[in-house]
């Protein structure tokens, strides 16, 4: 019986391990960090803006600049996936969704509202 319960605690205290390793290997967050993104087609014409995004106590959050305010908070980040995610803000008093699809490593497309492209391309060294 001894030896039993020995081995049940050997596979148990295995499986544990294995399950911390591969937390550790885990990349890191595709989206975290900073993006130049453009919205193209836009009535006022292309608009060039900075995304950062952030992991905050499992959540990811962050913000916009570069549309003549100083900071542009996103009120919710939906994650689709690691492949994409929806940046909800609210601009001139309109709510508005940006969809971005990770493309390869270090470029993003994806749209706002439906309507208008966006593409992007992550800031090297600004994670």
């Amino acid at each position: 019986m001894k030896t039993i319960v020995n081995v049940f605690v050997a596979g148990m205290l295995c499986v544990l391990a294995s399950l911390t390793a591969k937390a550790q290997d885990r990349p890191a967050d595709y989206f975290v960090g900073a993006w130049d993104v453009v919205i193209i087609g836009a009535p006022d014409g292309d608009m060039e803006s900075r995304i950062t995004l952030e992991r905050r106590e499992g959540k990811l959050t962050g913000y916009m600049s570069g549309f003549g305010e100083e900071k542009v908070a996103f009120t919710q980040v939906d994650e689709g996936n690691d492949e994409s995610v929806t940046l909800s803000f609210s601009f001139n008093g309109m709510d508005i969704q940006m969809l971005l699809k990770k493309q390869d490593e270090n470029t993003v497309k994806g749209d706002v509202m439906g309507m208008l492209d966006v593409s992007g391309k992550r800031i090297v060294g600004e994670q």
